[in-house]
């Protein structure tokens, strides 16, 4: 995933896990970003609402429904990365 972010956007993000102790910390620590975080139950929807101002792509570690205006995607088995459509953040 990071290989698909400039470095210059990576802190324009938002990562989405269910727990913090797991994946979601495993990803950041590899991923060498200060992009937001969200600790939200599998299954759950991802609303504009929760895309902090200026968000740019978001990452979901798990089974979510992104329900915001999105661009292109890039998946491997278990994570999303979703380019927020302009407008959508």
């Amino acid at each position: 995933m990071r290989q698909l972010l400039a470095v210059s956007e990576r802190d324009n993000g938002l990562v989405v896990g269910p727990e913090w102790n797991g994946r979601l910390a495993y990803f950041l620590f590899n991923f060498g970003s200060s992009a937001h975080v969200l600790v939200r139950p599998a299954g759950s929807d991802i609303t504009t609402a929760d895309l902090p101002a200026g968000t740019r792509w978001v990452v979901l570690l798990g089974a979510y429904t992104p329900a915001f205006p999105a661009g292109a995607a890039y998946y491997t088995p278990r994570t999303r990365l979703i380019r927020v459509a302009p407008g959508g953040a």
